[in-house]
């Protein structure tokens, strides 16, 4: 943990803005692992804006994804996690992020499965079945060897 604030120290000394988004998202991953979750997600919604603020796209699906593993893992909020997933799923989608995309529907899929019966009675059941087959289907690719969509 040290070394983490002795680098946000040194990025945000140098403005690598950058920089600061990623150690924030690394304080972010640590914290989750420590299960300090308000904290985790403190850290990484933090981290989202500043990527948000470079426009680091792929790095804000990874911010999302860890927001989502918060509301996922601690907080059982399946809601907060299907909207948060959306919005990486769109960016994974728009950037060709095949490794990122594959995770980001493996949660949107749990999330899905955990408000079967609310989406069910709201009729969108067939988008968990949808997201669930996209996520069988990039992980083959993943096996295969690709890590990036192809247009």
């Amino acid at each position: 943990m040290e070394y983490f604030s002795q680098s946000l120290k040194l990025y945000r000394f140098i403005g690598d803005e950058r920089g600061e988004a990623e150690i924030l998202g690394c304080f972010g991953a640590v914290y989750f692992e420590l299960k300090d979750l308000q904290t985790a997600i403190s850290y990484y919604q933090e981290a989202l804006r500043m990527r948000e603020k470079v426009d680091d796209r792929q790095l804000m699906g990874n911010s999302l994804n860890g927001i989502g593993s918060v509301y996922l893992r601690s907080f059982n909020d399946y809601h907060r996690l299907w909207l948060t997933t959306g919005k990486a799923e769109a960016i994974r989608e728009e950037i060709g992020d095949l490794t990122g995309l594959r995770a980001t529907l493996d949660y949107k899929a749990y999330a899905y499965l955990m408000l079967a019966e609310e989406l069910k009675n709201a009729g969108h059941y067939s988008e968990a079945l949808t997201n669930l087959e996209k996520s069988w289907k990039y992980a083959q690719k993943r096996v295969s060897g690709s890590n990036m969509l192809k247009s």
